[in-house]
C-alpha cells in the first residue's frame, strides 16, 4: 500500500469542498492507495512546471488534485493541494520543492513571486535600502537554512512593509530564520532558537536534499506536511478536514507535547501560541503511552473545561478522551471536599456579597484602610499560606504587598477576617474550597494522579498549586503547566517553588511564536495577490517581529467572554499596527 502524506493546504481545499466534490477526491485518494501507478488515476505533467516530480490528477472537468511524486520507487506520495484546472497550471510553474539545508525540512518555494513581488517594491527610482539585517553576512542567511536565490532579493529590502510582505512569500522556518535576523539577533543565537525549536537532535549535515521521503517524516515539517497512519487515521482526518490543529503542528509544539520529563513543566506564551493546543496534545499523548495513566486536565473555569472537554474528544476520540478527566479547579476542590467533607456549604458568595462583608467589618472596628486590601491579604496571605491562627498571620512573610502592616494593624486585619469568616458560617469561597481541599488532600498523602495539566495557569491562586501538588507525586512527566502571565484576570502572582513545583531552568519555555489566521489572499504591494498562511510574531529577548506561518491557538467553539488587559505582543520594530 502506498505512503501517503497531505500538505494543510490540502485538507483546507478538500474541506472547503461540496460534499460530491470531497466524493471525487476521496475516489483518487483510495486508488493512490491500493495503486498508485493505476492508469485510471492519470497523472498529468504541465509543459511549463517548476519542478519535475510534480503531478496533477483530474478530479472532475474543474479540479484538479496537485501531487509530488517522489523520484525513488512509486509508493510515496504528497497530496499538496485541490485547485481548479487553470490555478492547478499557475501554481506549478511557480512552486518546487526543497529541502531546507539546515533543518531536513520540506518545504514548497515560490520564487518567481519572491522575485516578482521585490521587483514591484524596487521601482527604479527608490531611494537606497538601509541595511535592515545589522550587517549579517550573506552565508549567515543560507546558515540558517534561507534559500541562497533569496538572499539577494532580502538586501534590497527599504521597508519594514516590504519586509513584512517576502516574509510571508518564505516557507516558515526560511521566514523565523529572516524575522530573527531582522530583530538584530546575531547568527548563533538564531541558530540556537531555529534548531531548539525543533528538536536538540534534529540533522543539520549529511542532508539529501533530493530525498523528500526523508524531509517530510523531519520534525521540521510537521507544520505543514502529515503522513497518515494508516486507514482509520485518514478517515479520522478527512472526517474533520478544517480542524488543522489537529494534524498540523509547529515543530516547537510537537516538541513539547510529546516530551518525556523529569519532573513539572511550564510553557508560557502571549495571546495566539498554541499554548491550549499543546496542552491537549499532551494529553492525548500522555493517555497514549500508557493506557492505565490516571489524567487530570484542568483549567480556570467550569466554562473552559467544557470547552477544553469537547476540544480533547475531537482531538482524540472517546476512547482516549475517556481517560483524561476535564474539571474547573474550582469544581476539583467542591468534589473533593464532597467526598470526604461532612456537611460545610460549597455555594460560594458573589464577589459583590463577600466585598460588602469586609467593607461592613472595617466600619465596625473602625479600620482605616481599604477594605480590599483586607480582603486581598487574607485571599494572598492567609488562604494562600493555609494560615489557620492569628500567632502564625502574625509571623508569616508579606513580600511583595506593597502595603506595611505594624503589629497592631495586622491584629485589624485579623479582627475583620474573623468577623467575615463568622459571618460566612457554612458558606465558602471559591478560594476557602481551594485551600480546604488542598489541606485534606496533604493528610491523605496519597497521588489521585499520575499526570496533571493545566491550563490557564496564571489564573490559579496558591490554594489551587497546593492542591495539584498534594494529588500528583513529583515525577516523570507529573505537571505540565501552560499559562500567560499577560493576561491574568486576578493578581495571583505565585512563587511555584514554594508550593514544591519546580519549573526553572530548561522545565520553563516560552513559545515565541503568534499565530492569528489572516485572511486567504494577503493584498501586496501595487495590487499583487499572493495566498498566505496566517501572521505571526516572534518574541525574543528585549525584541519582537513579525513573520507568517500556520499553528493555532486554541481552537474556539465560542468567544472568550472574560474579561482580559490587551497585552498583545506588538509586531517587529512596531511597524505593524
Amino acid at each position: 500500500m502506498a505512503s501517503m502524506s497531505m500538505a494543510r493546504d490540502f485538507l483546507t481545499s478538500f474541506g472547503r469542498r461540496s460534499s460530491t466534490e470531497q466524493s471525487q477526491i476521496r475516489s483518487i485518494i483510495d486508488k493512490f492507495q491500493r495503486d498508485p501507478t493505476n492508469a485510471s488515476l492519470n497523472l498529468e505533467t504541465h509543459h511549463r512546471q517548476r519542478d519535475p516530480r510534480m503531478r496533477t490528477v483530474r478530479v472532475s472537468q474543474f479540479w484538479r488534485a496537485v501531487v509530488i511524486a517522489p523520484e525513488r520507487g512509486n509508493s510515496d506520495y504528497i497530496l499538496v493541494d485541490v485547485l481548479p484546472h487553470d490555478a492547478a497550471g499557475d501554481w506549478l510553474e511557480r512552486h518546487e520543492l526543497t529541502v531546507n539545508l539546515m533543518t531536513g525540512g520540506l518545504e514548497l518555494c515560490d520564487i518567481p513571486t519572491v522575485e516578482r513581488t521585490a521587483a514591484e517594491f524596487n521601482a527604479p527610482s527608490a531611494p537606497a535600502a538601509p541595511d535592515m539585517f545589522h550587517g549579517a553576512k550573506d552565508r549567515d542567511f543560507t546558515r540558517l537554512g534561507v534559500d541562497e536565490r533569496v538572499v539577494p532579493r532580502l538586501r534590497r529590502v527599504g521597508s519594514a512593509e516590504e519586509l513584512d510582505t517576502l516574509m510571508m512569500l518564505l516557507p516558515q522556518l526560511q521566514s523565523d530564520a529572516v524575522g530573527y535576523l531582522a530583530s538584530g539577533c546575531g547568527v548563533d543565537e538564531a541558530y540556537g532558537f531555529i534548531l531548539g525549536a525543533i528538536d536538540a537532535t534534529a540533522p543539520t549535515t549529511d542532508i539529501d536534499p533530493t530525498d523528500i521521503v526523508a524531509a517530510v517524516a523531519r520534525p521540521a515539517s510537521s507544520a505543514f506536511f502529515h503522513t497518515v497512519d494508516g486507514e482509520d487515521e485518514l478517515n479520522d482526518i478527512l472526517a474533520k478536514p478544517l480542524d488543522l490543529w489537529r494534524v498540523f503542528l509547529h515543530p516547537t509544539q510537537r516538541r513539547l507535547a510529546q516530551a518525556k520529563t523529569k519532573g513539572a513543566t511550564r510553557v508560557l506564551g502571549g495571546p495566539g501560541t498554541g499554548k491550549t493546543v499543546v496542552a491537549l496534545h499532551r494529553a492525548q499523548w500522555l493517555a497514549k503511552q500508557n493506557p492505565k495513566a490516571r489524567l487530570l486536565l484542568t483549567t480556570f473555569t467550569t466554562t473552559m473545561a467544557a470547552e477544553l472537554s469537547a476540544l480533547l474528544r475531537n482531538l482524540a476520540g472517546p476512547e482516549i478522551a475517556d481517560r483524561v478527566e476535564v474539571l474547573g479547579i474550582d469544581k476539583l476542590a467542591s468534589r473533593l471536599l464532597r467526598e470526604t467533607d461532612s456537611g460545610r456549604g460549597t455555594n460560594p458568595p458573589k464577589d459583590q456579597e463577600l466585598d460588602r462583608m469586609f467593607a461592613d467589618a472595617c466600619a465596625a472596628i473602625g479600620f482605616e484602610l481599604p477594605a480590599s486590601l483586607v480582603r486581598h491579604e487574607w485571599e494572598q496571605i492567609v488562604l494562600a499560606g493555609g494560615i489557620e491562627s492569628r500567632a502564625d498571620y502574625f509571623n508569616a512573610p508579606r513580600p511583595g504587598r506593597g502595603v506595611r502592616l505594624n503589629r497592631a494593624q495586622r491584629a485589624q486585619v485579623w479582627e475583620v477576617i474573623e468577623l467575615v469568616t463568622g459571618k460566612l458560617g457554612q458558606q465558602r469561597t471559591f478560594l476557602q474550597l481551594a485551600s480546604n481541599a488542598a489541606e485534606l488532600a496533604q493528610r491523605e498523602n496519597r497521588a489521585r494522579y499520575d499526570h496533571v495539566i493545566v491550563d490557564e495557569a496564571q489564573d490559579l491562586h496558591a490554594s489551587h498549586w497546593r492542591l495539584l501538588r498534594a494529588l500528583v507525586a513529583e515525577g516523570p512527566d507529573d505537571l505540565f503547566i501552560v499559562g500567560d502571565a499577560t493576561q491574568r484576570i486576578y493578581d495571583r502572582r505565585v512563587v511555584l517553588s514554594r508550593y514544591g513545583i519546580s519549573v526553572r531552568g530548561r522545565r520553563s519555555t516560552t513559545l515565541k511564536l503568534n499565530y492569528r489566521t489572516t485572511g486567504e489572499i494577503c493584498v501586496g504591494h501595487c495590487g499583487s495577490s499572493v495566498t498566505t498562511r496566517s501572521t505571526i510574531s516572534m518574541t525574543v529577548p528585549s525584541m519582537a517581529r513579525a513573520t507568517d506561518h500556520s499553528g493555532g491557538e486554541r481552537p474556539r467553539k465560542s468567544a472568550d467572554t472574560r474579561r482580559r488587559g490587551s497585552n498583545s505582543t506588538h509586531l517587529w520594530r512596531n511597524s505593524r499596527r
